[in-house]
């Protein structure tokens, strides 16, 4: 018999959330069209064998940066280094970006063909797990009324807080209005770097 979770007896009365947030579910689902579609034949190398390739030239560009400059410590090397590996990064992000869209279309079509089997996991070939399982999922749906329920709540009032950007955003104001920080608050000033349009 499947252990129970903690939540068992509590799941069945929740709504089920949507897997995919729906500001990303038409991008989920034209990528999980071309999985179930493809536009060719599977490669020869295996994900992994591109992991690895990948692994061995992000190693060799980091080397590669970390000797760039040699003898020649100027402000402008510097700064064309820094740009150059901001552009190495804009790259990656744009793969991680690509990546984590695919892994959430390929999350979206494993669970839906559990479903369909009848399985909540499976054991890979290697021997690794994979499971799913429910479990509740919290948002806050009216601040008004949640900020009221945490300040009549004496253990949560201590731990409420904002945002950093909105402590941020409100030392900024009192600063160029000539006011003091807000209790609690201490405004440095950090140097930041713009590289181009930014």
């Amino acid at each position: 018999m499947a252990k129970q979770g903690k939540y068992a007896h509590v799941l069945p009365q929740l709504k089920k959330e949507p897997l995919v947030k729906p500001e990303r579910w038409h991008l989920v689902e034209a990528v999980k069209k071309e999985v179930l579609n493809p536009s060719g034949p599977p490669d020869l190398m295996p994900i992994d064998g591109f992991t690895e390739q990948m692994d061995f030239i992000m190693l060799k560009l980091l080397d590669a940066a970390k000797r760039e400059i040699g003898p020649n410590q100027y402000s402008a090397e510097f700064a064309r280094v820094y740009a150059e590996l901001r552009g190495a990064k804009d790259v990656v992000d744009r793969w991680l970006s690509s990546l984590n869209l695919l892994i959430e279309a390929y999350m979206v079509l494993m669970v839906e063909r559990f479903e369909v089997e009848g399985i909540k996991g499976l054991r890979l070939e290697n021997g690794q797990p994979v499971s799913t399982h429910p479990e509740p999922y919290a948002k806050v749906t009216d601040p008004k009324a949640f900020l009221e329920w945490c300040l009549a709540n004496d253990d949560l009032k201590a731990k409420l807080t904002l945002h950093w950007q909105t402590i941020n955003a409100i030392a900024k104001e009192r600063l160029l209005a000539g006011e003091e920080d807000p209790p609690g608050v201490e405004t440095t000033s950090l140097t930041k770097i713009r590289l181009g349009s930014e």
